[in-house]
């Protein structure tokens, strides 16, 4: 699959924030957006989404427009997990994470035994099955983000968009559920988009950088080759140091403590 984006801008009222973006995404990789706050990363994937439409330009899945497909039709083909996600009803875990099996199921009807197979295993190895028949509202913010991030894996979408969807996890979680998106990568050929904050988890596990800067991309390639100190610089206006590290076998980033 191919995510392309065609000349796309956006704006907030008229604070442009999204500026003349061309570009492609495709499926096998593992692609992380990073800049500074407000340079227009969530609003990006919220357009990859379909959830926001485009002041100009257009976003093609494949050939086809996103914007010229159904609620249910984008549901079948791009999930997103959102850092900031919140539901307020006490639903079950379980039945929070069946709602990503909404889009194969018709209006009236139940889910099947498939469906409910397939919620088991992907609470299984979310490690919140345990959690099954607490109320969502109840459970701890890395808890909650690990229920919506079950619910996105039970669409089953070939494409994946993080925003920021590991914020909220512990350490030992947000290396479980990186795993099972690169794996997911590698072995099923789906394409992963993902928000981050943090430069060196983004170069340790993704094969491209998108660098955005006040709605514009800044640099777009390979890791190894769009990390340096000029672009850091460039992008975020701080000093640092981007040495191969060979135990994460990426680069990583170094700023000096002064």
């Amino acid at each position: 699959m191919k995510l392309t984006l065609h000349n796309i801008s956006f704006a907030y009222d008229n604070d442009i924030v999204i500026k003349n973006i061309d570009c492609s995404f495709m499926s096998g990789n593992f692609y992380s957006i990073i800049g500074p706050n407000g340079s227009g990363k969530t609003t990006l994937l919220d357009l990859l989404s379909g959830f926001l439409k485009p002041a100009a330009g257009s976003i093609d899945i494949d050939k086809t427009p996103i914007l010229s497909l159904s609620k249910k039709q984008i549901a079948k083909n791009i999930a997103l997990v959102s850092q900031d996600y919140t539901i307020n009803f006490p639903f079950r875990v379980k039945d929070v994470v069946m709602m990503g099996r909404h889009p194969y199921i018709s209006r009236f009807a139940h889910p099947t035994d498939d469906d409910r197979k397939k919620v088991h295993l992907i609470m299984e190895i979310t490690e919140i099955l345990h959690l099954e028949n607490r109320k969502v509202n109840e459970l701890s913010g890395g808890e909650r983000q690990r229920c919506i991030f079950a619910r996105a894996l039970c669409q089953d979408t070939q494409v994946l968009l993080l925003d920021e969807a590991f914020s909220n996890m512990d350490i030992n979680h947000t290396l479980q559920m990186l795993s099972l998106v690169r794996q997911s990568v590698k072995e099923k050929n789906k394409l992963v988009i993902s928000v981050f904050h943090d430069l060196n988890m983004a170069s340790g596990w993704s094969d491209v950088l998108l660098m955005l800067k006040k709605g514009k991309i800044k640099a777009f390639g390979n890791c190894q080759e769009v990390l340096s100190q000029q672009t850091i610089k460039n992008v975020f206006n701080v000093e640092s140091i981007v040495e191969f590290n060979e135990h994460v076998q990426a680069k990583q980033v170094y700023y000096p403590s002064n």
